[in-house]
């Protein structure tokens, strides 16, 4: 594999080239580094940094020596409870350090882990459990009743506040492929029926391998983030994880909390971090934040202009695009001297392993500055969608020209610049037309949330009485 800087022009190699923590003590993530399983990865770094804190919540503080022996006994219970390997189990725990030392359990046993949201309604988890079909069910004193309610006797309920203290915490030291299934994750999907990706160990490490490489993630870094891919990021590098449940504790302490904590590296979405930046007063200056990015959804001239406003000289924004399919395939990089041209920032340049294609209705490829639906073809794709192999053959098609790689269509929309730098421009079903011209309500969207008086928006569209659509 190239280097990811070959890919970008010099604007952004330049900024690019700021993302290094002042340490120095990044270290490259290298390609033959996939070809191992996550726990293999994540011991790799207990025997580095055993007393460096790995996760710090409002609950607890582990070092990796104390992530790492919790990890392995949640593992011996769930081989004590079914030897089988790959078997899905589901972990019914609140956004805490158990849950994290539970994910690692599960994958120590060659198992797959499906990581339950505790807040969801009770009809949506019975849902995902009825699809999932776990093995055992990991849960804790303040879901058991819950979990019990809601589950069929066969399945087997463990405890995690009841774990015996006495079992051993050594490393399990099974051998598991890159291969091997890792996760499964849930969504709502379209038709508000539960949809699930899973992937492999290859998949994730692939991922982190993208985002520690283009990052700079390195040893020292502290880093806030919710989604299980930054999880990895940081176990898998010996950086410190922290974690703030913002549902839990509401935005309003979180600027304090990020800088009281020292907190390097922010991981947010946009809706998030519009809410977030109403809470400040422009006091803060958060100086050890050097990276904030930013994914799922379109970003806006405005959201910019209050980065460069409310964030220090120092911290760099990156603009992401990716999904659960694909994982990362985008990024931009945006300093205090970036100009943003138009409404909707742009997503930016390929990553490594991603290729990006707009394709019309057809599926046939288009050309530059047109707007077409975004496909990803690359052989480090998800695997499919977890008991749907009728959605996996519509959505996960080979490459014609063959190969090992596979092409996935995102339903997304975009239009790409002539220097390769793709413009994202939201679902595909939000594309509407309205008197015969194709309009693209994420366009619509950008061009709202550059007025001041609005501080969030999302359009939809409508058919009159003549049956004419508007938005």
């Amino acid at each position: 594999m190239s280097d990811l800087s070959t890919h970008l022009p010099a604007e952004q190699q330049a900024i690019r080239a700021k993302c290094f923590h002042p340490s120095g003590s990044f270290v490259e993530f290298k390609p033959e580094e996939i070809e191992q399983s996550i726990p293999d990865r994540f011991e790799q770094q207990v025997a580095r940094y055993p007393e460096r804190i790995a996760v710090k919540t409002r609950n607890h503080t582990l070092t990796y020596d104390g992530l790492n022996k919790m990890a392995n006994r949640v593992g011996r219970a769930i081989l004590a409870q079914r030897e089988e390997s790959q078997k899905p189990i589901a972990l019914l725990l609140a956004n805490d350090a158990p849950m994290i030392a539970a994910i690692l359990g599960v994958l120590k046993t060659g198992n797959i882990y499906a990581a339950v949201d505790s807040s969801l309604p009770e009809l949506m988890t019975t849902q995902i459990l009825k699809d999932l079909q776990p093995h055992v069910i990991v849960t804790d004193k303040r879901n058991l009743p819950r979990a019990k309610k809601i589950t069929e006797t066969t399945f087997h309920v463990l405890n995690f506040d009841e774990l015996d203290s006495s079992v051993p915490a050594a490393n399990l030291g099974l051998s598991i492929s890159p291969d091997t299934l890792s996760r499964v994750r849930y969504t709502s999907g379209s038709t508000g029926q539960p949809k699930a990706v899973f992937t492999n160990h290859r998949y994730v490490l692939f991922h982190t391998m993208i985002n520690t490489n283009s990052l700079h993630i390195c040893s020292e870094d502290l880093i806030n983030a919710q989604q299980d891919y930054d999880i990895f990021a940081a176990l898998l590098n010996g950086a410190s994880l922290y974690a703030l449940d913002v549902k839990e504790e509401g935005l309003s302490r979180l600027s304090n909390w990020l800088i009281l904590n020292k907190i390097t590296v922010h991981c947010s979405i946009p809706a998030l971090f519009r809410h977030f930046l109403s809470t400040l007063t422009g006091e803060e200056n958060f100086p050890n934040l050097r990276l904030l990015t930013l994914e799922g959804e379109v970003l806006s001239k405005r959201d910019v202009e209050l980065y460069k406003k409310h964030f220090c000289d120092s911290c760099i924004l990156v603009n992401k695009l990716g999904s659960r399919e694909t994982a990362l395939f985008r990024q931009y990089f945006i300093d205090k001297e970036t100009r943003i041209d138009g409404d909707i920032v742009p997503v930016g340049y390929a990553v490594e392993g991603k290729e990006v294609l707009l394709l019309d209705d057809n599926g046939q490829t288009l050309g530059f500055n047109q707007v077409g639906e975004i496909a990803v073809k690359s052989r480090y794709l998800a695997e499919g969608y977890w008991r749907r192999p009728d959605l996996t053959k519509e959505a996960f098609q080979p490459d014609l020209k063959g190969g090992d790689k596979r092409i996935y269509r995102t339903r997304d929309l975009g239009r790409m610049l002539p220097d390769g730098c793709l413009i994202y421009l939201g679902r595909k079903d939000s594309q509407v037309k309205i008197r015969g011209y194709r309009v693209e309500v994420g366009g619509i969207e950008g061009a709202l949330l550059g007025l001041d008086t609005i501080k969030d928006a999302v359009v939809i569209a409508q058919e009159d009485r003549a049956g004419v659509s508007s938005a």
